[in-house]
């Protein structure tokens, strides 16, 4: 496992240099998007002077090892070992212990993964680790998301805001009329739908930017590095 030979100091998350992750708690849920209880995990994220908070529940964690192992990322005789998948027959008391035996195995995993050379310059682990917070608020580009006046499917456009903001990234949306976007209420049935889609579609919903948008007259081109319609 060798890094900073494969970056140049232009790399937007900044030469490589070794990155430091620790599990600091965990709480779980009785119940939210799903029929059964689930664990979501507080994890603190270092590269050198820099510290973010990152938070992932365990399907999140999931779905992010199986891209690793679909796309051969890290060979599977070397990889840490991953949790295995909840039981979901499990009293939420029974949740609490199977969540803090996974607490260990969840940090050596993430920590090892991060410092691989091809998964530090993936853009799906740059969105899953929130690498934009190693730009300063300064440095970051702004990115305009024009929104229909009438009814349209927000789900899609939840996964885009996260995956932009995650990268560093300031979303401002607008609407032609400048008031918040009518969409389409998305009915998440339990056990069904991507975990992460479910996640950012309510995240986007308490979005300042979201809720008080710009009017499509208030535009002004050079002031955004892209423009998404």
């Amino acid at each position: 496992m060798q890094g900073g030979s494969f970056f140049k100091n232009s790399h937007p998350f900044g030469a490589w240099s070794e990155i430091k992750v620790k599990v600091l708690s965990y709480a779980v849920q009785d119940m939210d998007f799903s029929s059964h209880p689930y664990a979501e995990y507080r994890i603190e994220i270092t590269k050198g002077n820099n510290k973010w908070f990152v938070h992932k529940r365990y399907n999140q964690l999931l779905a992010f090892h199986k891209w690793i192992v679909r796309n051969h990322m890290v060979d599977t005789k070397i990889l840490p070992p991953f949790p295995e998948a909840p039981l979901f027959d499990k009293v939420l008391k029974e949740y609490e212990e199977v969540a803090e035996e996974r607490k260990f195995l969840i940090e050596g995993y993430l920590e090892y993964l991060i410092n691989v050379d091809e998964v530090y310059n993936s853009r799906p682990a740059q969105v899953f680790y929130e690498f934009g917070n190693l730009i300063a608020p300064e440095n970051r580009k702004n990115v305009l998301v024009a929104l229909p006046s009438q009814a349209f499917e927000l789900a899609q456009v939840s996964i885009v805001w996260k995956v932009l903001t995650a990268l560093g990234n300031n979303v401002v949306f607008a609407t032609e009329n400048g008031k918040k976007a009518q969409h389409e209420e998305v009915q998440y049935e339990p056990g069904n739908g991507i975990p992460e889609a479910k996640r950012f579609y309510f995240d986007l919903l308490k979005e300042q930017s979201f809720k008080e948008p710009i009017s499509f007259k208030e535009i002004t081109p050079g002031s955004f590095s892209g423009i998404l319609f």
